[in-house]
């Protein structure tokens, strides 16, 4: 069994090193498994490549590693394809580089406790805490159903702080997700995918870590916005119901002119959703009334 951390970053380097002496930490405390690392520089300065190299190579040297190194910030979205194709391990370990892994003596026994209780499980999210201990809320994917980040629970999507992918779930899909959504809303699409596959998704209140959630290199908050709702109107696109892109349209364009401000937001919404929209046929998902069924069961809410 091959487990494998998959990080990026873009120019926040003492946070990547803070994130795997976390990994290197829990490694430590589990040898039992065979591991690997692989490490995406996303537009980071070039120079960062040494930097890693020798960071990794002065700790982890027996560990089995591969940084790889993109001149252009490529996004969330397609740094994780890129991580994703470059990793062959049975359990896919997704870290942000401003997060650490809080409970690293139990953080990999507990991943597979929690998938032998239900081999059906295909992708598991973490729980989230900020620099005080409390519970990031927005980090944990509440439903109807579930609105406690202290239980874990069945869900229809997951955030991508800290979340679990078992190869198994993916394993015919050549990209986890659409190249050009760059950030905001892409574990949505996944997510659709993976519960389409006949998997289902869980939080786990047993895994935990801490979210520094650095301000470096973040989209300013109109593009934040403009990116979140033009993704998710895509998205909502791809599910090949006409009802579902409307509802999308309708409640995500409100949704962006009420967070910026402006009805500027409007147009630069649509124009974005305009330009994903070319890539419609290559992402489209046809939900099968199984996936439908676990989505409505957990409390899900995908009309929006």
């Amino acid at each position: 069994m091959t487990l494998s951390f998959l990080l990026m970053t873009n120019d926040r380097l003492e946070e990547l090193k803070e994130a795997l002496d976390s990994i290197y930490e829990t490694i430590t405390l589990n040898k039992k498994y065979d591991y690997e690392i692989v490490i995406l520089l996303n537009g980071s300065k070039e120079e960062y490549q040494s930097q890693i190299r020798n960071f990794i190579s002065e700790k982890m040297d027996k560990i089995k590693h591969n940084i790889i190194y993109s001149k252009k910030n490529v996004g969330v979205a397609e740094g994780r394809n890129i991580l994703f194709k470059n990793s062959k391990a049975d359990v896919l370990i997704f870290l942000d580089d401003d997060a650490e892994i809080i409970n690293k003596k139990s953080f990999i026994g507990n991943i597979f406790s929690i998938k032998n209780k239900n081999p059906k499980i295909g992708i598991i999210s973490v729980k989230s805490l900020g620099m005080g201990g409390n519970i990031r809320n927005k980090e944990i994917p509440l439903t109807k159903l579930n609105k406690n980040g202290n239980k874990s629970f069945f869900t229809y999507h997951f955030v991508g702080v800290g979340h679990i992918i078992f190869r198994e779930a993916v394993k015919n899909e050549k990209e986890l997700y659409p190249s050009n959504l760059f950030y905001g809303m892409e574990e949505y699409y996944l997510s659709y995918k993976v519960i389409n596959n006949g998997f289902k998704i869980y939080y786990s209140n047993d895994l935990i870590v801490l979210h520094k959630k650095s301000d470096k290199t973040r989209l300013k908050p109109i593009e934040y916005y403009i990116h979140l709702a033009s993704n998710k109107i895509f998205i909502g696109s791809l599910l090949g119901d006409t009802k579902l892109l409307i509802s999308h349209f309708i409640l995500w364009n409100i949704w962006g002119i009420l967070k910026c401000k402006n009805f500027i937001c409007l147009i630069k919404i649509i124009k974005r959703f305009n330009q994903l929209n070319y890539s419609k046929e290559k992402y489209k998902i046809e939900l099968s009334k199984g996936a439908k069924k676990y989505i409505k069961n957990v409390g899900g809410k995908y009309w929006y």
